[in-house]
Formats: structure tokens, C-alpha cells, sequence
């Protein structure tokens, strides 16, 4: 195993190398219309490790020059959760989508560690893993994602907190984006154990809360990033308040800048924190990135 993740991260290094200097190499055939299993590269100080993700390409991606979503989980689900509990293979299909779900473990989605928490976080693979190593992989490895206007970033829970962060702090890497019952006002969670973990303790890094992944703030970043926001108005887990913050600022922003701010919210009514909710707005969401992703 660990010959093999020294090899997949020197291949991936070399994937790099190729980029800047030009030179091009056949991308992969994946197998089509099948859930297959991808290891993605992850280097920490050094150490070659790899990401399971799980991958759908639907028949004639190749043709159709390999639009993809990028599917985040909720804290602590698995890269399987939305394979085993919608039917985004079928609309992949209808629409010619390529999926990946990523392992994204108990990620907050973190754009950057912090030397007070970087021990407990620097193996788990955050927001900018997903920018800068998942997205040029799929681009060399299989020739799929290949401009911010093919590519589009989904999640439920925590996995929409990572979807419209990453997408506010590397605008230029997402043409679409949406979050399905997300969390995105920090200052309603200072007393958040996981955050805290990640972040520090707020009375300690104030400024670091409100300037570092603040996605209120970074909203202003989504000019030309059309936004699908959807929420249960029975969750418990996530208040509905968090995703009304977030569509009013990017209405806010769409008044006051005149243009660019596209946000498609609903409210669901009598839904909570479940499959049951992120299933039945699946179709809607699927229709949303078809809509919005160009090649």
C-alpha cells in the first residue's frame, strides 16, 4: 500500500509538472455507467496518502467533454451517501453528468490549518483539497472538469458549508454551485465543538472567525456563480435561518452590484435535516447544474 501511495502521488506531481510545461498525455477511459471507486492523491508534509472517492460517468462523457459535479457529504456521512439515497445516477444519465463524491471524513472544509488545531485536522482533506488536487486530477486523469464553466460542487449539511465555501474562495474553479441544509453564518455557532476544533476557541480568535471561511462575507465572491440553496423548514439540526442569511445577502448583493448574483432558494415545508428533504429536491438540483454548466 504504501508503494502504491508513493506512486499515485508521484504521478500526480508529475500530472502537475506536465500542466505547466505543456506537455499532454491521453486522458484515462473510465468504465461507464458504473459506480467505480477512485484513489485521489493527498500529501501531508511530505507523506503520500490517498482519498477514496466514488465516481459515476455516465455513457458518452467523453463526447460530451466531461461535465462534472463534485458531491459532498455531511459530517461524518461517506463518499456512498449520495449514490444510496437519490437517484442523481439517473439524472447523471438524463443530463450527461459526471459525478464524484469524494471521502471527505469529518472535514469542516477548511481553506487553510492553523498551528493551535493543525495537529488534529492536517490528515483530513478540507476545502482546498478539493480545489487544488481533486479538480486538476480529474482534469488530467480522465479529462473531465476541464473550465470553472463545467464544473459544478453540491453538498448536504456540513458537505454545503464545503460546497459554497469552495466555491466562494476559488471562484474561478466553479461555474455552479448548491447547498442542501447548510450552515453558513459562523457567528450563530462561536460555542461549535467541531468548528472550535478547527478554528480555536472564538473568545481566543475572533478575528480568525470572522475573516477566515465566513461565507456571508465571501458571498461577494459569487458574482458569476449561480447558487442553489434548499432547506427544511422542520430542521433542528441546521435552523432554516442559516440558508435565508445566506439567499438575503446574495440578493443584497445582486441590488446593490447590479447584476451576476444568481440564487435559486426554497424553503421545504414540513422537512428536517434528512435524505428525505435532499432526495426530493434532487431532480430540481440536478436540472439546476444541467442548466448551468457549459462546456
Amino acid at each position: 500500500m504504501t508503494v502504491f501511495l508513493r506512486m499515485a502521488a508521484g504521478l500526480f506531481l508529475f500530472a502537475g509538472l506536465a500542466c505547466a510545461t505543456g506537455m499532454v498525455r491521453s486522458a484515462r477511459i473510465a468504465p461507464a455507467g458504473q459506480w467505480i471507486d477512485l484513489e485521489v492523491p493527498f500529501i501531508v508534509e511530505g507523506v503520500a496518502r490517498s482519498v477514496q472517492a466514488r465516481a459515476y460517468f455516465p455513457e458518452g462523457y467523453a463526447a460530451r467533454k466531461g461535465r462534472t459535479l463534485i458531491l459532498l457529504h455531511d459530517h461524518r456521512g461517506s463518499s456512498r451517501d449520495w449514490g444510496a439515497n437519490t437517484e442523481v445516477r439517473r439524472y447523471a444519465d438524463e443530463y450527461g453528468l459526471v459525478l464524484v463524491c469524494p471521502s471527505m471524513e469529518g472535514t469542516q472544509y477548511e481553506t487553510a490549518y492553523y498551528a493551535e488545531t493543525r495537529a488534529k485536522w492536517d490528515l483530513i482533506p478540507g476545502g482546498r483539497w478539493v480545489s487544488t488536487v481533486l479538480v486538476p486530477y480529474l482534469r488530467h486523469e480522465y479529462g473531465v472538469a476541464r473550465t470553472r464553466t463545467s464544473t459544478g460542487i453540491a453538498g448536504t449539511g456540513t458537505g454545503a458549508r464545503g460546497a459554497l465555501l469552495v466555491a466562494a474562495s476559488y471562484p474561478d474553479m466553479f461555474g455552479a454551485a448548491a447547498g442542501l441544509s447548510g450552515y453558513y453564518d459562523v457567528m450563530a455557532l462561536t460555542q461549535n465543538q467541531a468548528l472550535s476544533a478547527v478554528y480555536g476557541r472564538f473568545s481566543d480568535f475572533r478575528e480568525r472567525w470572522l475573516r477566515d471561511d465566513n461565507i456571508l462575507e465571501l458571498a461577494v465572491n459569487l458574482e458569476k456563480t449561480p447558487v442553489f440553496l434548499a432547506h427544511g423548514d422542520k430542521d433542528t439540526t441546521v435552523p432554516i435561518e442559516q440558508s435565508r442569511l445566506l439567499g438575503i445577502r446574495l440578493n443584497l448583493l445582486q441590488k446593490k452590484k447590479g447584476a451576476g448574483y444568481d440564487v435559486d432558494y426554497r424553503e421545504v415545508r414540513n422537512q428536517s435535516h434528512e435524505w428525505k428533504l435532499w432526495r426530493g429536491v434532487t431532480a430540481d438540483m440536478m436540472a439546476f447544474f444541467n442548466a448551468h454548466l457549459i462546456n
